[in-house]
């Protein structure tokens, strides 16, 4: 089990750091993140390595859907 660096970039909010995730002991992680605006949303993913092995990093970019917006009024019938 390793500790893994997220950070995700969208435009316009910048490149974000998220927290740090731990993969399971056959490497594989999740991550829960929603990002605040719609569009293609980059995600990087590093391990700094130790003694033995290299770091290593990968990315992926994924589309974010904009939210419907509703709004509900109520108040007085006249």
């Amino acid at each position: 089990m390793q500790q893994l660096t997220v950070t995700r970039h969208q435009e316009p909010t910048g490149t974000v750091s998220l927290p740090a995730v731990t993969s399971a002991a056959d490497g594989s992680f999740t991550i829960t993140d929603t990002p605040p605006v719609s569009g293609d949303a980059t995600y990087k993913v590093s391990w700094a390595g130790d003694a033995t092995y290299r770091g290593s990093e990968g990315g992926t970019v994924v589309p974010v859907a904009k939210r419907p917006s509703a709004v509900t009024l109520t108040g007085p019938e006249t």
